[in-house]
């Protein structure tokens, strides 16, 4: 295309340079929020199960209270 033998990918590298910076800057992005992500989900799922044995812990409370309350009637 162009008499210097530059193809056009290596016509814009010249041209606007700072699009390599920006690429590699969007990789490593991804990268880390590919991470975190991942660091989220494991949170997430934590907190999945201490959501459920808090609720568990709750109903025996609120069942165990109710027959403390029947005893002591007696």
């Amino acid at each position: 295309m162009f008499k210097t033998g530059m193809t056009t990918g290596d016509f814009w590298r010249v041209v606007n340079p700072k699009m390599d910076v920006l690429k590699k800057r969007r990789r490593e992005l991804a990268e880390k929020r590919k991470a975190l992500y991942a660091e989220y989900r494991t949170a997430q799922q934590d907190m999945r199960e201490l959501t459920a044995a808090k609720g568990n812990l709750d109903h025996l409370y609120r069942a165990t209270e109710g027959r403390g309350h029947k005893a002591q009637e007696r």
